[in-house]
């Protein structure tokens, strides 16, 4: 009897173990795959749309998408460790140069996207908090200035860690990561110096433009109706700040379970799941994929220019295949006409039916013995 429950809980343990492997390929390979495919249409679109393109906001916009990209390819590189289903060390197949490279680049490319929604949000307000001087102050040139300031800082702050203090395979992650990340005083150094400010910075920018909402709403209510096109560019304006700031909301959700997980881990001695882990950091990957999902339902011009080139690019016959198939079926009408068999009986031979407007008629010729 005792062996028999130790066989079904050690069964009952085991299909457990197969379950959460599998899930674990099918996050890391529907993540990946939604993140690239996500932002090549990001940028696709960006860059063939000379309204998004060739703007200070565009800028932003496409070097967000840049970031983005960047953590779906090193996301990419967990495809093959998670589906050999081994949870040791032995499960990275490319290398300590490629572990090294994997580690940097990707931690570059998700500080990057996350403090790129920060200078988004700094643009965002500008432009609908002082309208008339936010042409002036952000300019091309500002644009271009603070998109490379972020990625450089970016470059300072991950580089000489990783290169003094190395880098290692993490097994719950499915992924290679800084060995400085298990230093606690750093974490929280770099948690202070980067990300507190981030989240300040965010949530001071949208309570301004709320309160700047409101005031000129009352004021529009209050005096005569401005000309037209005026108010389309402000419509279009807040619309877009608001965009902005569903996308913080969503970056706010993907980090603070990883931040949250990473704390108790380094404050308190309680061991957590390593599927809560996993959960957790591939979560802060897929906010790579929400801002794409974001600008598809918010963003009016995005969501039209992605439709038009998703239809230039899929071949017709797969976009009209069920009106095909039904002109195929409705429209084929056959004639019947009979022949003599050489076995004497009744062999049928089918005719499509000429374009007329006659009735068609079916005729049977008389079986000559």
């Amino acid at each position: 009897m005792e062996n028999s429950t130790v066989d079904n809980s050690t069964s009952l343990e085991f299909c457990s173990q197969s379950l959460l492997r599998y899930f674990d390929l099918v996050v890391v390979i529907g993540v990946t795959y939604l993140i690239l495919m996500g932002n090549v249409g990001n940028l696709a679109v960006l860059l063939s749309t000379e309204s998004l393109r060739n703007n200070a906001h565009g800028y932003i916009l496409i070097s967000l998408a840049v970031a983005d990209l960047g953590v779906g390819l090193v996301a990419s590189m967990s495809i093959y460790p998670v589906a050999t289903f081994d949870r040791t060390l032995d499960a990275w197949p490319y290398g300590d140069v490629a572990c090294g490279a994997t580690a940097l680049v990707g931690h570059i490319f998700l500080a990057t996207s996350g403090n790129t929604l920060t200078i988004l949000s700094v643009e965002r307000y500008l432009a609908v908090a002082h309208p008339l001087k936010y042409a002036r102050i952000w300019t091309k040139r500002v644009s271009l200035f603070t998109i490379g300031c972020c990625w450089i800082i970016e470059l300072a702050v991950f580089v000489p860690p990783i290169v003094l203090l190395g880098h290692g395979y993490n097994p719950q992650l499915r992924t290679c990561t800084p060995s400085f990340l298990s230093n606690f005083t750093i974490v929280l150094v770099l948690t202070f110096a980067l990300i507190i400010p981030s989240a300040v910075v965010i949530l001071l920018t949208s309570c301004v433009v709320n309160r700047k909402l409101k005031d000129s709403a009352r004021l529009r209510a209050e005096m005569t109706p401005s000309p037209a096109h005026r108010g389309k560019d402000f419509s279009t304006t807040i619309k877009a700040f608001r965009m902005v700031r569903v996308m913080t909301v969503g970056a706010l959700v993907s980090w603070i379970p990883y931040f949250v997980v990473g704390s108790l881990a380094q404050l308190t001695e309680i061991e957590l799941p390593g599927d809560v882990y996993f959960i957790s950091y591939w979560l802060l990957l897929a906010n790579s994929f929400f801002n794409t999902v974001i600008y598809f339902f918010m963003n009016k011009t995005f969501h039209d220019k992605l439709i038009h080139l998703a239809r230039s690019v899929i071949p017709k016959f797969c976009l009209d295949l069920n009106r095909r198939e039904q002109q195929r079926m409705c429209g084929c009408c056959l004639t019947v006409e009979g022949t003599a068999s050489p076995e004497g009986g009744l062999e049928t031979r089918t005719q499509t039916q000429p374009k007329s407007s006659r009735p068609l008629s079916v005729s049977t010729n008389s079986l000559t013995t």
